[in-house]
């Protein structure tokens, strides 16, 4: 498949295109089965799945900003944009891993607050990012603004409402497990 992008070198963005052949993306789509499965883990067993999401969610967490890191590498060869907050999203994505491995009982207290802080800064971080889509595909850059928009208010309402979202906890990280999943499975292809 080919698509038309706008090619950014040293001295600023050209005017010019240029056709990239676009392949398939393998550590996108494997974030995606992982969320995925992640989702439909919270949605099946609700109850007794606590300790099992913070560990997938820190694990997830961890590569997930591992590929980040190894994407601004691969992103800036390919289009020589330098983007300094993919590299600020995979450190944040490692150090909130790290954090909830290691401390598994804070982690399990204080986890309706980690997930609507992760949450937010993850959207915020996909929101920004996006603009960098608009001109490889219009309707991959709007599904991301709007599953970006969505996850930010699922972070919001998790962080006012932490007795609501200690109780509904499972449903709450399945659905943005859920939207992560389906998006990062599109941007796979």
């Amino acid at each position: 498949m080919s698509v038309k992008i706008k090619i950014r070198n040293k001295k600023g963005m050209k005017d010019m295109s240029a056709y990239h052949e676009k392949k398939f993306d393998w550590s996108s789509f494997i974030i995606g089965i992982l969320m995925t499965g992640v989702a439909l883990f919270s949605f099946r067993t609700p109850i007794t799945n606590l300790a099992a999401i913070v560990i997938v969610f820190a694990f997830s967490a961890i590569v997930k900003g591992i590929i980040q890191l190894i994407g601004h590498s691969q992103l800036k060869h390919f289009t020589y944009y330098q983007s300094k907050r993919l590299v600020f999203l995979g450190v944040i994505n490692i150090i909130i891993g790290i954090f909830l491995l290691f401390n598994m009982t804070s982690s399990i207290v204080a986890l309706p607050f980690v997930f609507s802080i992760w949450f937010i800064i993850e959207s915020v971080g996909e929101l920004l990012l996006a603009s960098i889509y608009r001109d490889i595909s219009k309707s991959y850059f709007w599904l991301m603004i709007i599953s970006s928009a969505l996850s930010i208010i699922l972070g919001f309402i998790l962080l006012s409402e932490p007795l609501i979202a200690a109780l509904s906890i499972s449903w709450l990280v399945g659905t943005y497990f859920l939207i992560a999943g389906i998006l990062y499975i599109v941007r796979s292809f």
